[in-house]
């Protein structure tokens, strides 16, 4: 059984506390003998004892969702007393166990006095059910959506943090709500950050709402007169990415390989003569590469499926990746991460290297791509044939509805126009 222990056929009710809270509660478990060797009589003196332990250990570990768990307990120990009884014919036995949730109900009232009061009347609404857990429609919630599983993540993310802060639906209101983002903001969360969770909050709601499990009357997420300045001037301040000078390019590549990480150098000597994504690098299979060219198959967006020219200069480096590869892959060897994007991984490896040469956040592995277009526009090269290079949308009506795009022969004239000062027969 758990959370009871029988030793020499007497029971005893134990809770082992986690070793990190054994400081705080100064004890490593909680015990109590029970007086009896019949394991039903056992499970019902242990049920107030084991509701009062956990509820400790949910304090000393801190936060928001003391009550959510210990409502959890005591609504289970009393479901659980309620069917032996309702299981029961009239006699001694049924008269124990009513003397047993007789006993259960008053160790729930103790433990409501020692609580304060907006505290007490959480715990006593969820476990009558006048009150409903924000988390109790969380997985019905989860499992509806229709999204990458990289997003589905995210927003199961933002909403742990609403179940964690709100642990009852009818503590959600607008105030509340505003000083959670004030308090996300002085955490160190941008106005990115806090218009997603916004977006997440407002879905789950909805949700709700369409479930008839609250008011469509109601809607505490509702905030985007408040909230619209205070993005508007925050987005005006925010840094715009920036793209790197060539001699920065240079720079980065010459630390790769003296750090050793010569697949890293050769990602980023890739990104300064194509402008691909990182994802679109990664995920490039050696079937797709010419000698003149590669085919981007899969990207953001439809003028992302391209064909690229390969700048002469890449032309020996393409040549030892496709010789080289165990995989297929161009960049041989990278693995996927759960969301099957091989980029993950060497795209923080970049991130670590880039600050360790002292650029800040305005400059990415995607700046690469802005130094090839600024690099392209500085030899007059004209945009259209740039769109078609990097993969972005055209905005005008003849090249953007109509054309079929530029030539691979005008691309490739033109991308030899960009030049970088590695040293000669460095970069192979």
């Amino acid at each position: 059984m758990l959370n009871i222990e029988s030793r020499n056929g007497w029971y005893t009710a134990v809770v082992k506390v986690p070793k990190k809270l054994q400081p705080i509660l100064g004890k490593a478990k909680f015990s109590q003998a029970l007086g009896t060797t019949n394991p039903r009589e056992a499970q019902r003196l242990a049920a107030p004892f084991i509701a009062r332990w956990k509820f400790e250990i949910e304090k000393a570990r801190g936060g928001h969702g003391i009550a959510a768990k210990a409502a959890q307990e005591w609504r289970t120990y009393f479901a659980e007393q309620a069917a032996a009884i309702e299981g029961e014919p009239e006699g001694a036995r049924r008269e124990a166990l009513e003397a047993g949730m007789d006993e259960l109900r008053s160790s729930f009232v103790d433990q409501l006095r020692s609580l304060p009061e907006a505290q007490a009347d959480t715990l006593a609404g969820l476990v009558d059910g006048s009150r409903t857990l924000t988390s109790e429609y969380f997985e019905a919630w989860k499992s509806q959506l229709d999204l990458a599983p990289k997003t589905i993540d995210q927003m199961s993310r933002d909403i742990a943090l609403l179940i964690e802060r709100f642990v009852t639906l009818d503590g959600i209101t607008k105030e509340g709500v505003l000083l959670f983002l004030s308090d996300l903001e002085r955490a160190g969360k941008g106005p990115a950050t806090i218009k997603r969770v916004l977006c997440s909050y407002r879905n789950y709601w909805s949700y709700l709402q369409d479930s008839h499990i609250v008011s469509i009357e109601h809607d505490p997420f509702d905030l985007q007169r408040l909230l619209a300045g205070k993005f508007k001037r925050a987005a005006k301040k925010k840094a715009q990415r920036r793209a790197f000078t060539p001699a920065d390019v240079v720079r980065l590549w010459s630390l790769a390989v003296d750090r050793g990480d010569q697949q890293l150098a050769d990602l980023i000597v890739l990104g300064a003569y194509t402008g691909a994504r990182i994802e679109e690098l990664c995920s490039l299979k050696c079937d797709d590469v010419s000698p003149v060219s590669f085919i981007v198959r899969e990207a953001k967006t439809n003028a992302g499926v391209r064909e690229v020219p390969i700048h002469s200069a890449l032309v020996p480096l393409m040549a030892r990746l496709k010789a080289s590869t165990k995989d297929g892959y161009l960049l041989s060897g990278l693995t996927f991460n759960k969301y099957g994007d091989r980029s993950n991984a060497i795209g923080k490896r970049f991130g670590r290297l880039k600050e360790s040469a002292g650029f800040d956040g305005t400059l990415v592995f995607h700046s690469l791509r802005k130094t090839l277009i600024t690099l392209l526009e500085q030899a007059g090269i004209p945009e259209n044939f740039c769109c078609d290079i990097v993969g972005h949308e055209k905005g005008t009506i003849g090249y953007g509805h109509y054309s079929g795009g530029a030539s691979l022969a005008n691309k490739r004239d033109a991308i030899e126009n960009v030049s970088y000062p590695f040293p000669d027969g460095t970069v192979v």
